[in-house]
């Protein structure tokens, strides 16, 4: 009792939530029991917190959250924390050992008025068995209402606030939801009519407004309330909810049939103008990656009848340049990746450069996941070392879990980095050799692709995009890594000039170098 009174003064938390008023757990008796309890021990309440109607499943909670900041800024003159019983602080487990750890930090203890936890191995194991079981009993209520809540729409029950013209019923047996208001339902049914015979939603919410259709709270509705009315089956006698579309047991305000016409005007797709405009068209794979050269805007394409068929064209619509057709475009496009292919005797200069890179990565990446994989044993035998010295109460809860986290987070820094490692020693002969090949006929590759192959392959090598002129494609950025110099000068420096047991310049080929 005399280390608990060098500071004589606590702090209380109560807590109800919103259905949580059984005798003995409102917010007045916590209180009283908790103030009884400080009186008992010596202490001087110097504040109390009133949460009302939040859940413990958080700690996202107003009171809480403010006495965690009174405490943090006057610690220094509090002695413990009280709360009536544990799950009035937490029902979940993690957001139970994070607060007593706060708590703790600053120098508090955590007690409860009806309930005893000795501060030992077996009271502290206790403690956190009671929390575990505080969120088991929650997670057990939650199934339970959800396993009722799909029965009740199975039985074509409404179970949630009532849509506009009706109100929710209690009452058992009988419907779940009653009309309470005709005049509303009239003008929801006549909306409905409005739109079957033709109106446009929009045209059909002013006509509406004008006859008095409002809001539940009497404002008038805006076009998406007014869209979800329209859409929403509970006015043609059905519920739907938990994955499932039943008939209620309640009347509608509109027959099934109207309320299907209606869908249908609704949810109309214009589908040939979608195919015309797609973004991704197999069609036409140049479309947003040719620039104009008037204009410098990106060529869009589509298609054109005429002479007994379809053909395709790219062109511009800013400056209404007049189109290429497609298969010439493509033809040239085709010549100028072929300008870009690598000459043979550079391709076999950069297969010894690279294969000789990969051999010093492969000896290096053996190293590195061997040291990694020894610096995970050691930290998962220091982990489990506080463990053991947390249980036997050579360290507290608090350094404990500083202590692991900290360890924990360290070795999943090792495991990213052993991640990395593999990653980048996954280059195979097949993979190597494909890549040659790929550079050393650029256009057939590109050719053998399908559409979102050859835009990426596009966007890689262009990224700046290309321009097309009367002769051809003109003058464009490349990317680096096929600019035939500058792959020669590399080349050249790796394979005359090699660097000891560090991987070889990885430049040539994009790898990740260790650091």
């Amino acid at each position: 009792m005399i280390e608990e009174t060098k500071r004589q003064q606590a702090v209380i938390y109560v807590r109800v939530s919103s259905k949580d008023q059984l005798k003995g757990y409102s917010l007045t008796d916590q209180e009283r029991i908790c103030r009884e309890w400080c009186m008992s021990a010596g202490y001087e309440v110097r504040m109390v917190f009133t949460e009302r109607g939040e859940s413990a499943k958080t700690a996202n909670r107003t009171e809480l959250k403010k006495m965690l900041t009174f405490i943090e800024s006057c610690h220094k003159q509090l002695a413990v924390v009280v709360v009536y019983r544990l799950d009035r602080l937490s029902r979940d487990i993690r957001n139970f050992l994070d607060l007593k750890d706060c708590i703790a930090r600053n120098g508090l203890k955590l007690k409860y008025a009806s309930q005893s936890f000795d501060d030992t191995p077996d009271g502290r194991y206790q403690e956190v068995t009671t929390s575990a079981g505080d969120q088991r009993d929650n997670e057990v209520r939650e199934a339970r209402c959800r396993i009722g809540m799909v029965s009740a729409v199975e039985a074509g029950r409404f179970c949630w606030v009532a849509p506009l013209a009706y109100h929710n019923s209690r009452i058992r047996p009988g419907a779940s939801l009653i009309m309470d208001n005709p005049e509303t339902a009239a003008l929801i049914r006549k909306s409905f009519q409005l739109v079957d015979s033709g109106y446009s939603a929009p045209k059909a919410l002013r006509q509406m407004t004008k006859e008095g259709l409002r809001a539940r709270k009497g404002k008038p509705m805006c076009h998406e309330s007014f869209f979800k009315m329209l859409t929403n089956p509970v006015y043609k006698g059905f519920v739907r909810g938990c994955g499932r579309v039943v008939h209620g047991d309640f009347e509608p305000i509109v027959d099934e049939d109207l309320f299907t016409h209606v869908q249908l005007r609704l949810h109309r797709n214009p589908t040939v103008t979608t195919i015309n405009y797609r973004r991704v068209n197999p069609d036409f794979p140049l479309r947003g990656a040719v620039r104009c050269p008037r204009c410098g805007h990106l060529l869009t394409a589509s298609n054109s009848t005429g002479h007994g068929g379809i053909y395709g064209y790219y062109s511009c619509i800013h400056c209404k340049r007049s189109g290429v057709g497609s298969g010439v475009l493509e033809s040239l496009f085709i010549k100028q990746l072929r300008r870009l292919d690598f000459k043979p005797e550079l391709m076999e200069c950069l297969r010894i450069a690279v294969e000789a890179n990969l051999e010093q990565q492969k000896k290096w990446g053996q190293k590195s996941s061997g040291d990694l994989a020894r610096k995970l044993v050691e930290l998962a035998d220091l982990r489990k070392g506080a463990l053991e010295k947390n249980i036997k109460g050579i360290i507290s809860d608090s350094l404990a879990k500083e202590y692991i986290d900290g360890i924990e987070r360290q070795m999943a820094d090792v495991r990213e980095e052993m991640e990395s490692v593999r990653d980048s020693v996954l280059v195979t002969d097949d993979v190597l050799r494909t890549g040659l090949s790929v550079l050393g006929d650029i256009g057939s590759f590109w050719k053998s692709c399908d559409v979102t192959a050859k835009q990426e392959l596009q966007r890689f090598l262009f990224p700046a995009g290309m321009t097309i002129n009367q002769r051809g494609f003109g003058t464009s950025e490349t990317a680096f890594c096929i600019r035939q110099k500058e792959v020669s000068a590399l080349v050249e420096s790796n394979v005359v000039e090699p660097r000891g047991f560090e991987p070889l310049t990885s430049s040539v080929r994009g790898m990740r170098s260790p650091s």
